[in-house]
């Protein structure tokens, strides 16, 4: 560095080119040239000058190179972690999701061996008109009954996802316990598997309760709520 001073010195007093340490690694071969006439000294300088600066160059250069290299390796490592860990997610709420509506049909199957019609009647206007007729006459009406299906479904089917067979045999049960001049069969008619038909072919469950919770699903399936 000796070597630049002086000749930056001497350069700068004589031919004022204003060449500082700060902006010796900015020259060119050109502008050496044009700084620096006599031959051998311009030789010498411009060979220290490459040793020093064209090497630095080089390896800042690469160095740079080298960070961004790593920094795009960084980001799509960190792209496919991100990636990867929105799949787990994603499967994780599948999986939880699954595990809720399972774990609510069995628990209202369990609460539905002990439902009780008339709560559920008495919660709503018309159920409670129903309860008093009954009270009075001891029958229901077509319409009566239809309401009373009508208003167990809103309840339970706000409750649980789905109902299965189970279920509507043991509201049916429960419809009979708190109305006892009713049947059973008005309600539920189990399904005939095909070796115990009479028709030679199985035979869907039926009855108030089954026919109006499949209309619902019809009815909600044609509003896309499914």
């Amino acid at each position: 560095m000796l070597f630049y001073k002086i000749l930056l010195l001497f350069f700068n007093k004589n031919n004022k080119n204003l060449i500082s340490d700060d902006t010796l690694g900015d020259l060119t071969p050109d502008l050496i040239k044009e700084m620096i006439k006599p031959i051998g000294l311009r030789i010498e300088f411009l060979r220290k000058w490459k040793i020093t600066y064209i090497k630095t160059n080089c390896n800042v250069e690469q160095t740079t190179s080298e960070i961004e290299t790593e920094t795009e390796t960084e980001m799509e490592t960190s792209s496919d972690i991100s990636g990867l860990s929105q799949n787990l997610v994603d499967e994780h709420n599948k999986s939880l999701k699954r595990q809720l509506t399972f774990s609510g049909k069995l628990s209202f199957e369990l609460r539905s061996k002990k439902i009780s019609v008339k709560n559920i009647l008495s919660k709503n206007l018309q159920g409670q008109a129903i309860i008093k007729s009954y009270k009075l006459s001891k029958f229901l009406t077509r319409k009566s009954r239809n309401l009373i299906v009508d208003i167990i479904l809103t309840e339970l089917m706000n409750e649980a996802s789905r109902l299965t067979n189970e279920d509507f045999q043991h509201i049916a049960e429960a419809i009979v316990k708190d109305f006892p001049t009713e049947n059973i069969s008005t309600y539920f008619i189990p399904a005939i598997p095909k070796k115990l038909s009479r028709v030679g072919k199985s035979i869907i469950s039926r009855g108030k309760l089954v026919d109006k919770y499949r209309n619902r699903l019809r009815d909600l399936k044609r509003i896309d709520a499914l």
